[in-house]
């Protein structure tokens, strides 16, 4: 559940909520119970994360909100605001809460209108129940500690829904045409298919040959072509497992170095890559038999690789450095060091690479020669990246803390963080 505010210059008002509960015929569910303090201020600058729960299956009627305490700013001090109201009630619309599904409640608030005889605090809510947007401005974050995907609108810069996927949703990819997104839950050996414009689970592939999958990547079986390949790195068994998206069966096991931790697909030379951390090389695999056909050592520790051109560029976590690959001569042909050890990253804006430390919480931002410009301060535990040039937008999962954090990449500053689900991992936009 969440608050938003479009008001770009409210008055400085704050209150206090208590409780936050669902109403039904039959049931009552309690959301939140405890004190949660929101300020009209930060709510006009992002949307803000009020609860999250656990309720019953039902058809939800009512919405109640309690509120405890309320103030506004008036010259230099603070007035306390009668409440007019301590239960504020709404109606629900079409609220249906099925078993093993997640939705998200909006609450969208006027300050301006929330003041009444300029002592009395009614606020000005109006419930926003999930929405659908355009598919081309959605943004989709893994949180694998919540078993659920979240679902942002890139315009908006707001959280507007929620898929329940398996257990522990870490790896995500978008097939060919945007119509389905598969999630790789780790903890239940399963592959989710997300309809992306129903936003619910079509289908569950079952890959229990393996433990521990962490990463994924799709190559189609051809251009514009609906189906193709999932490729999941297994972690404990030194392997990549191929999946058919066509027939939903796992086909082949390959096997690559020990302890795979990254995987990327390259639909335009027909190959995956894949980092292995305690072997610290990387396999070059041929999708059209599934074959090795390379492997290629690199500093301690790869974690991540991203390409750009017709180059590959592989993060050393243990060593510190980027290795700069050569794919068509399928050898190292540079490297840059860094002071923070590199976890992952990617190219955009022009050739400029951005790229996150895990370990010490920063965003290292660099320019079109590959010469640092600056290092940002993140604050938190930063894992995946994804990128929006034409919003000037990088998008980073902030595992620590819970977070989508939004970069303003030509700037060089942290523009806002929003809560997302316990744990993000992934992070994918949906271009087409």
């Amino acid at each position: 559940m969440y608050i938003h505010s479009d008001s770009f210059f409210p008055p400085d008002i704050d209150f206090t909520i208590s409780k936050i509960k669902l109403k039904s015929d039959r049931t009552e569910a309690t959301v939140f119970e405890g004190l949660k303090k929101i300020s009209s201020m930060e709510v006009a600058k992002k949307q803000v994360f009020l609860a999250e729960g656990f309720v019953e299956p039902a058809d939800y009627t009512t919405l109640v909100i309690t509120i405890e305490e309320a103030s506004i700013r008036r010259g230099e001090g603070r007035s306390t605001l009668r409440l007019g109201k301590e239960d504020v009630e709404f109606a629900l619309k079409h609220m249906r809460l099925r078993r093993a599904e997640s939705t998200v409640l909006q609450i969208a608030w006027n300050p301006e209108k929330s003041i009444e005889k300029r002592i009395v605090f009614m606020p000005a809510f109006n419930v926003e129940l999930e929405r659908p947007s355009a598919r081309e401005l959605l943004l989709f974050v893994s949180n694998s500690g919540a078993n659920y995907i979240s679902v942002i609108d890139r315009s908006l810069e707001r959280v507007i829904g929620a898929v329940t996927v398996g257990i522990s949703p870490t790896a995500m990819a978008i097939n060919e045409t945007g119509d389905l997104l598969y999630v790789l839950n780790s903890a239940s050996h399963t592959i989710s298919i997300v309809d992306t414009t129903h936003m619910r689970v079509r289908d569950t592939i079952n890959i229990d040959v393996g433990i521990e999958p962490v990463d994924m990547a799709f190559m189609p079986s051809s251009k514009n072509s609906l189906e193709g390949k999932l490729y999941v790195t297994n972690r404990l068994y030194n392997n990549v497992i191929v999946v058919d998206t066509f027939t939903r069966r796992v086909i082949k096991s390959i096997d690559v170095g020990l302890s795979p931790s990254y995987i990327l697909a390259d639909p335009d030379r027909k190959e995956v890559y894949v980092t292995a951390e305690d072997t610290n090389d990387l396999t070059i695999i041929d999708t059209v038999d599934d074959s090795v056909v390379g492997t290629i050592g690199v500093d301690s520790r790869p974690t991540g690789i991203t390409k750009y051109d017709d180059r590959l560029y592989v993060f050393c976590e243990g060593g510190g450095v980027i290795e700069i690959i050569s794919l068509a001569d399928r050898k190292i042909t540079d490297e840059i060091s860094l002071t923070e050890p590199p976890t992952r990253g990617l190219k955009a804006f022009g050739g400029r690479m951005f790229v996150v430390s895990r370990k010490e919480g920063v965003l290292t931002l660099f320019n079109s020669s590959d010469v640092i410009t600056r290092i940002l301060k993140l604050d938190g535990e930063p894992v995946e990246l994804a990128v929006d040039e034409t919003r000037n937008r990088l998008y980073i999962t902030d595992y620590r803390d819970g977070e989508l954090i939004f970069i303003d990449p030509i700037g060089e500053v942290i523009v806002k963080e929003i809560t997302v689900g316990k744990e993000p991992y992934w992070v994918v936009q949906l271009d087409k």
